[in-house]
């Protein structure tokens, strides 16, 4: 159960931060690509947080 909200958490704020939903694409190629990019941004993100000693998930500064 731990897991499967820790995924349920990532899925969201991809959906949150990259505006998944609202992808136009003409076809799967580039809805597959966009998608990918996307992630790829967000894993990144996340390691820019641990190098800078900040919890993986935490993308905005708190009380900002």
């Amino acid at each position: 159960m731990k897991i499967r909200r820790r995924i349920e958490t990532v899925i969201s704020q991809l959906v949150d931060y990259f505006e998944i939903e609202r992808i136009a694409a003409r076809d799967t190629w580039l809805l597959t690509s966009r998608i990918a990019r996307k992630s790829l941004g967000f894993t990144a993100s996340m390691y820019l947080n641990i190098q800078a000693g900040n919890e993986p998930m935490q993308f905005m500064k708190q009380g900002s």
